[in-house]
């Protein structure tokens, strides 16, 4: 009786750790992912600047595959970050561009507090814990919305 208790406990583990919790799907090990199809990589890059600027954030890095946008930390991202002793604090997303071929491209947005920002020895950047996504999906969402919208007015 006890051999068949451990049985199905080794085999529930093994269950357990074959399938795992991560899926295997591009992007879904960042903050927020779309995919973004028949658009071009120039427009996708517009949508995503505008977007963020519009919420507050300034570009920070804009090189190919990669767009950094910065904003200061709220007092909010203090408390929950913990930067009660270093001099300042930035909250930055990462926007990735990943061609994933047949005219789709996948976008993938992770977030990072920044201590000390502007000491080039102390500076310090970590990934944020993911327990709150949908902050970071409705902007990739309003990206995908604005390059959906009609670029032309319609003649009615």
């Amino acid at each position: 009786m006890k051999s068949f208790g451990l049985l199905i406990s080794i085999g529930l583990l093994s269950l357990l750790l074959g399938t795992g919790c991560a899926s295997n799907k591009p992007g879904s090990t960042s903050h927020a992912y779309i995919e973004i199809k028949n658009q071009t990589t120039a427009d996708i890059v517009k949508a995503t600047m505008a977007v963020y600027q519009a919420d507050g954030y300034t570009l920070a890095v804009d090189q190919p595959g990669m767009l950094a946008f910065t904003r200061m930390a709220s007092r909010r991202d203090v408390l929950k970050y913990g930067d009660w002793i270093n001099d300042g604090m930035l909250m930055e997303i990462k926007v990735r561009f990943t061609d994933l071929g047949d005219n789709t491209m996948l976008l993938q947005a992770d977030v990072y507090s920044v201590q000390d920002p502007n000491d080039k020895f102390f500076r310090s950047e970590t990934r944020v814990a993911m327990l709150d996504r949908h902050p970071y999906q409705e902007m990739l969402n309003k990206v995908r919305d604005r390059l959906e919208k009609p670029k032309w007015p319609s003649a009615d």
